[in-house]
């Protein structure tokens, strides 16, 4: 589905990646159904006009990377 928005909007991954604040490679992710976490959809979403309770087909993970 976020393939479908952001392609139905012209944009390119990069695009995307650019305007929600994401790399290109988390914006693969997603749209490859890898997971990902709940505020790069957020952010992901907010980039394309879309509440993120409309986006059912991401997998999200609830896992937490350090930054240290």
């Amino acid at each position: 589905m976020i393939r479908d928005l952001r392609l139905q909007k012209g944009w390119s991954q990069t695009v995307l990646a650019v305007n929600a604040g994401l790399s290109i490679a988390v914006i693969a992710r997603m749209e490859k159904g890898k997971p990902v976490s709940k505020n790069s959809v957020r952010l992901a979403c907010m980039a394309l006009g879309v509440k993120p309770e409309s986006i059912t087909d991401v997998n999200v993970t609830n896992r937490v990377r350090s930054r240290l």
